[in-house]
């Protein structure tokens, strides 16, 4: 990762931090209402991200079984056509 995603990941990432302690600071709610919100929205994040990262890995799965099929069938088809080709110069 080069100087300047980092740059940038680290600007959002504190953003952000400091986008949630302003709103919890002017939040109408008590400290434990935003306490509950915040582990509510944790939880239903966490779930979102567990999801997304086991989708990701279902389809990079089946990529990697269909590029190793084609690469076989590839492959097959290669060795026979030399075995073909091979027969012609006995």
């Amino acid at each position: 990762m080069d100087n300047n995603a980092l740059r940038n990941i680290l600007l959002v990432s504190g953003a952000f931090a400091a986008g949630v302690i302003t709103g919890m600071l002017l939040s109408p709610r008590s400290g434990e209402g935003n306490r509950d919100w915040i582990n509510q929205n944790a939880k239903k994040a966490s779930d979102w991200v567990d999801r997304q990262s086991k989708e990701a890995v279902n389809r990079g799965e089946k990529a990697l079984q269909q590029y190793s099929d084609r690469l076989k069938k590839e492959f097959k088809d290669s060795v026979s056509e030399l075995q073909k080709a091979s027969e012609k110069f006995k």
